[in-house]
């Protein structure tokens, strides 16, 4: 079996910046790196990606996959459409992202149902695989 030893880069997430983890990675001879997400993330143009992209490849760091830090995707699991829209947009940009710095997997933690509305799980659940699967409808809009 061959194991290759990666880390996530959420746990510097305003302490350090991206080039001393690069640094340190290579350093410590460790070259896979899984992007966790941060607040800014979603906003950030494609151009910041690019750099990033080049600055790991300048350490040898290679950006495997992301996966997102936080619960920020909830969206799907409100009764509000504008929220599924904003989840589901940044669910998308994600992946967008993903494509840029070439990673080969980008996953999430679809949220958390809020505890006083437990009844949205199962169709904010339905809501997330439609997102999964590409379909274009919002869930909880005109006509669902």
């Amino acid at each position: 079996m061959d194991f290759k030893l990666g880390i996530k880069s959420d746990p510097i997430e305003y302490r350090n910046s991206f080039p001393w983890l690069f640094r340190l990675m290579a350093e410590e001879g460790v070259t896979s790196l899984q992007l966790g997400s941060f607040f800014e993330l979603y906003q950030l143009p494609d151009e910041y990606f690019i750099r990033l992209k080049k600055e790991a490849d300048n350490f040898g760091i290679t950006i495997d996959s992301l996966f997102t830090a936080h619960r920020e995707l909830g969206g799907f699991f409100r009764e509000d459409p504008e929220w599924v829209a904003v989840a589901r947009r940044n669910y998308e940009r994600f992946i967008e992202i993903g494509a840029l710095v070439g990673a080969k997997s980008v996953g999430s933690n679809p949220g958390a149902v809020p505890r006083d509305l437990m009844g949205l799980k199962e169709e904010g659940l339905r809501c997330l695989y439609q997102a999964h699967e590409g379909a274009h409808a919002l869930c909880r809009g005109p006509g669902n």
